[in-house]
This record gives structure tokens, C-alpha cells and sequence, in this order.
């Protein structure tokens, strides 16, 4: 089985419940010899460095993905999420070996099912929206906007 995860980044690379989700998924899919494509997003001060151990590494095929530094105007990591997304699937669409199946965490995979419902052909998309940290209790006007 082959599984193109897409992620907005994994850990240690990007700090998040979402990143440390998909750095495991990946991670323990290798390691039950489950071929991954990984899209993830990698800052420049950690290019070079894997967190995957040799053995898991020869499942996990990484493709590095930019995310888009956009102005921090209301609204703007939806914005960047956008264009990611689009990225993400551009370069989805530059694989050349079969995909079984697509697990889209966050906003990663927005593009990806806009294409496939005009009718580009993608292998079935999973898709985990958030955590938990989204229905949380918040506190203040601030952190409710």
C-alpha cells in the first residue's frame, strides 16, 4: 500500500498536536513496511536533518513543500492555507508512482478535493479537519476572535 500523507509540517520540524500526529502516523506506518509520500513543510534552519531512522526512512518518501509567508492581516493563515494547499497538490501531481490512498491533515488537502470534485482523478481522500484544540473552552473576546 502506498499513502500520500499531506501535513503542514511534522515534529520537531514544526511545533503542534496536528504536527506530532502526522510525525507518528508516518512513523509507525513505516515501520509496518507501509510505503508514505510525505508533503510537509521543513524551515530552512532544519533542512538536511530527518527525524525518521534509517530503517523507517526507506518507506517515507519526504517532499518538501514551501508555505507561503503572507502579511499577518486578519484571516491570513487561512490565505497562506490556500495557496499551500495548491501547492500540495502540485506536487501530488507530480508523482509518478501509484497513490492508494490520501490522508489530508489540517487544510492541506483544500485544493486537492477542489480538484477532484471538477473531476481530476485522486485515489480516495481522508481527511482530519483539526484536534481537539479547536472546541476547547476560550477565554477572553481576543482569543475568541
Amino acid at each position: 500500500m502506498r499513502i500520500a500523507l499531506l501535513t503542514d509540517g511534522i515534529h520537531p520540524y514544526v511545533v503542534g498536536g496536528m504536527q506530532k500526529h502526522s510525525f507518528y502516523l508516518a512513523k509507525y506506518l513505516a515501520q509496518r513496511e507501509v510505503n508514505v509520500v510525505l508533503f510537509h513543510y521543513i524551515p530552512k534552519n532544519h533542512e538536511g536533518f530527518s527525524p525518521f531512522s534509517p530503517e523507517e526512512s526507506r518507506f517515507i518518501e519526504e517532499v518538501q513543500v514551501e508555505f507561503p509567508a503572507t502579511r499577518k492581516l486578519p484571516g491570513h493563515y487561512v490565505r497562506e492555507s490556500k495557496v499551500y494547499s495548491a501547492r500540495i497538490a502540485d506536487a501530488l501531481d507530480q508523482i509518478e508512482s501509484h497513490i492508494d490512498l490520501v490522508y489530508a491533515q489540517g487544510l492541506s488537502g483544500w485544493e486537492l478535493l477542489q480538484r477532484k470534485s471538477k473531476g481530476k482523478a485522486y485515489p480516495p481522500v481522508w481527511v482530519n479537519l483539526h484536534g481537539m484544540e479547536m472546541f476547547q473552552p476560550v477565554y477572553g473576546v481576543k482569543a475568541q476572535l
